[in-house]
């Protein structure tokens, strides 16, 4: 059929730079403008909408490279094992939301906030030999009496003499609090961030609220053992793949697509892989950053996820795949995130085990608690806590701060922020595994019984994270093996070859 032919019986026109674009090619040009067509919603087809054909035909045909053929040497321990996954909806905002973003819709955010923060602090492991009184009586006081107030922290000053005062509040009203810097409460103070919830322990002086020390609704001093499972299976973490970057790591992903199915050296621990997690930025996305659209093969965001489809549909049925979004997906920028709209997902409507979740998520495992976010906040944290500098290079303290504050993003102003009636991004419950990505540097940390992953990523460094301050640690998968307790990290890059 001629070029002239096939553009009658599509019904379409060609712009002259995509009549150029598919003169130049030798071959396949049909496949490509059925392609096209296929995927527009208008009649016009441009020069893009075929470079868009062109990398979804690449990647199918990729795909196909590497179908998966039984074999008698790969018998995977996990298939045997019966699923026990639980999405726990309590935490999961996806069609819930009630927002509308008014004032009225951020008061009842805040409150919420403070109403379980104030339960979490009253406590055991977060006991005081004060009393705990209202904002509101404290002005009723006599000077020098001793008290506990649960507050929200609205305002942090250092004073000319060098002081920290605090400017918090409850339902009741406002309260000036000083941290004097030759006291024990005062490195602490110098750690507190505006509108998280905490206790302060402190004694009247006139018009002011002398602070002696600061109690956080931290995990109980007391240590928790970890908890493991007599089932001996592993669970794989992911994040941030970013496909239709052209830094996305098709070659490492790939060849961690073939150990699932076991090919490679690694049988034994492939077959023991049940769940895999993936906590976000599943693709590059549209106009994320500047410069972006220079540093994709992929210009098309439908392409993109359907790209990312064919990669979802290699991994074996008797996996559980769960996938949360991130700040790169298709969903509302702002944080708490529903889960990917079933425009982006259909491809992998059909695959019981894949599990579209939002961000945060919380999931329970043979009884493991597992908290999923992507980590947005991370940038948040490093620029506001003077301990947190180089919190790029070492993300694990970052998730220690989020479970010794019992949030993930406790921040109004710096991110955008979704006035949800309950505050999702709260941690009432304490995990057995938090995990997150964002930074693509892979790290681990263990808080009073909590395994903290950060599980890195599957694209090269960018100008941008290079701006940025970012050490990515590619294609590293961290392993966790729910029967031993035990992590391990396997590296699915060339160069470890």
């Amino acid at each position: 059929m001629s070029l002239k032919e096939l553009i009658s019986e599509l019904d379409i026109v060609l712009t002259p730079d995509a009549l150029d674009y598919l003169k130049g090619l030798s071959e396949n040009a049909e496949e490509l403008l059925r392609t096209a067509a296929s995927n527009s919603e208008s009649f016009v087809i441009t020069k893009e909408m075929l470079a868009d054909a062109t990398e979804k035909i690449r990647v199918k045909n990729k795909a196909l490279e590497f179908e998966v053929s039984p074999s008698e040497q790969f018998n995977p321990i996990a298939k045997n094992v019966k699923s026990q996954l639980k999405i726990l909806d309590k935490y999961d905002v996806s069609n819930k939301s009630l927002s509308v973003g008014n004032i009225n819709d951020f008061l009842l955010l805040f409150r919420n906030r403070m109403e379980r923060i104030r339960k979490i602090l009253k406590g055991e492991g977060h006991i005081s030999k004060f009393g705990i009184v209202k904002v509101s009586d404290i002005k009723q006081f006599a000077v020098n009496r001793a008290a506990r107030v649960i507050v929200m922290i609205r305002e942090k000053k250092i004073t000319k003499n060098g002081h920290i005062l605090l400017i918090v509040e409850d339902e009741t009203g406002t309260l000036n609090a000083l941290s004097i810097k030759s006291t024990a409460s005062f490195e602490d103070a110098n750690e507190l961030i505006e509108d998280e919830v905490v206790a302060l322990d402190g004694h009247t002086s006139n018009s002011l609220f002398i602070v002696d020390s600061i109690t956080w609704p931290d995990i109980k001093i007391e240590k928790r053992k970890k908890k493991v499972v007599p089932v001996d299976v592993n669970i794989a973490f992911l994040s941030d793949l970013h496909i239709g970057s052209k830094y996305f790591r098709e070659e490492d992903f790939i060849r961690f697509l073939k150990f699932l199915n076991g090919e490679g050296g690694e049988k034994q621990k492939a077959g023991k892989i049940k769940y895999i997690i993936i906590a976000g930025d599943l693709v590059d996305g549209i106009g994320i950053y500047p410069t972006q659209e220079e540093q994709l093969t992929t210009k098309n965001i439908y392409t993109q996820y359907e790209i990312f489809s064919e990669y979802i549909k290699k991994i074996p049925d008797y996996i559980e795949v769960v996938i949360s979004p991130g700040n790169h997906d298709a969903v509302r920028l702002a944080e708490p995130q529903p889960h990917l709209g079933e425009e982006f997902t259909a491809a992998l409507s059909d695959k019981k085990n894949v599990h579209f979740v939002s961000n945060p998520a919380w999931l329970e495992i043979h009884g493991l608690k597992i908290l999923v976010y992507h980590g947005t906040s991370i940038d948040t944290w490093v620029s506001r806590l003077p301990s947190l500098r180089r919190g790029y290079e070492n993300p694990e303290k970052i998730g220690i701060e989020m479970l010794k504050r019992r949030h993930l993003s406790p921040f109004y102003g710096d991110k955008p922020l979704a006035p949800e009636h309950f505050d999702y991004m709260l941690i009432d419950e304490v995990p057995d595994i938090l995990h997150f990505g964002h930074v693509h540097k892979n790290a681990y940390g263990n808080y009073r019984g909590v395994l903290i992953i950060n599980s890195g990523t599957f694209q090269g460094i960018t100008d941008y994270q290079v701006k940025q301050g970012h050490v990515p640690t590619p294609a590293q998968v961290p392993i966790y093996n729910i029967a031993s307790g035990k992590i391990e990290t396997l590296n699915f890059s060339e160069e470890n070859l």
